[in-house]
């Protein structure tokens, strides 16, 4: 199952194409580790576990969180789960943080 992604919101990064990278490799690391493929708080768990912090449920590889260091900064942004629209959406990074943070 591919998911829904918001396109408009993923043309506005800096690469379009590395934020869509960056989201099928976001929900690979979920279906690996979780049989789904975007497990509520998904964007939450990877950037904890790539920043060294503690999560019950993403754990991806070394491989992987380069890749997903490396599509962020392409990208300039995240993936996240926009339950209003039931769709990933791309946030800037800025955004993105401030999200995280609250």
């Amino acid at each position: 199952m591919v998911m829904k992604l918001l396109d408009a919101t993923f043309e506005t990064s800096k690469n379009p194409s590395a934020a869509r990278a960056l989201a099928n490799l976001m929900s690979d690391i979920s279906e690996r580790c979780c049989s789904a493929k975007w497990l509520q708080g998904n964007e939450f768990d990877i950037w904890a576990a790539i920043h060294g912090g503690r999560t019950d449920h993403a754990h991806p590889t070394d491989t992987e969180v380069r890749d997903l260091f490396v599509l962020h900064d392409l990208c300039g942004g995240w993936v996240i789960w926009s339950e209003s629209d039931l769709a990933l959406s791309f946030v800037p990074t800025a955004e993105w943080i401030a999200m995280e943070r609250s």
